[in-house]
């Protein structure tokens, strides 16, 4: 009887020991999975804005390539019809069937690219550059195509008030290029941001997931330490 107590007692820190083992292991697995969820969680947010961020930039970059396009339309408008305003004999009305209607037909294109300067352009941009102002004149444009005919258009339009929008027109769209510049270097800077806290975010879970396991570990040796000593003092009483 006295052999088989021996081998009992033998046998039982063996037992606790993978026991304790084991349940460090499962607590460890869990804990892990609960930091990992967590930080997961905010890291689809941040991707999430970086997606939204990439998409602004690919809507920018196609903005600008548009604007540079009407900005060339214009002046070649501007060079070839209207660098003759104020001679004699100019036909008003063919001029403007020319010259005239690639404007009228762009003003759907430049409400768009001005909607989008608002939406993704600060106050203080919105003002200075009057983008406010800018969409409002694209959109009656847009109706006075929808409410004309470009040859009604053309029989009350002079060729210096032509002469006069299309060099408007330009410096619209230049100052339009110039917020698209703007917009692009703050997105930029933005979008390093973000990657910055997406980082962050996976910097911090393996640490967390580092210090939970040290952590645990103290626990975990303290434990067995403690029932290591419990189960000696209880074998030399017995």
């Amino acid at each position: 009887m006295r052999i088989f107590t021996r081998r009992s007692l033998a046998n039982k820190p063996m037992t606790r020991r993978v026991m304790s083992i084991a349940l460090f292991a499962l607590v460890f697995s869990l804990t892990s999975a609960l930091i990992a969820i967590y930080f997961q969680t905010q890291a689809e947010r941040e991707l999430s804005y970086i997606d939204l961020i990439r998409n602004d930039q690919l809507a920018l970059r196609e903005a600008q390539e548009k604007i540079v396009d009407q900005i060339i339309l214009s002046r070649s408008i501007k060079d070839r019809y209207y660098d003759g305003v104020g001679i004699e004999g100019v036909d008003n009305k063919s001029t403007c069937a020319v010259a005239y209607s690639p404007l009228l037909r762009s003003s759907y294109e430049l409400y768009s690219l001005t909607e989008l300067a608002i939406q993704v352009s600060s106050k203080e941009q919105n003002d200075r550059f009057r983008l406010s102002d800018k969409k409002s004149k694209y959109a009656n444009y847009i109706d006075l195509t929808k409410k004309y005919h470009l040859s009604d258009i053309c029989s009350s339009k002079k060729i210096s008030v032509l002469a006069s929008e299309n060099n408007e027109w330009i410096i619209d769209l230049q100052s339009l290029l110039n917020l698209s510049a703007e917009l692009k270097r703050s997105v930029s800077k933005k979008m390093d941001r973000e990657v910055n806290k997406l980082m962050s975010v996976y910097s911090k879970s393996r640490s967390a997931i580092l210090v939970a396991f040290i952590l645990q570990l103290i626990i975990f040796a303290l434990i067995n330490y403690l029932d290591i000593k419990t189960f000696r003092l209880s074998g030399r009483s017995a």
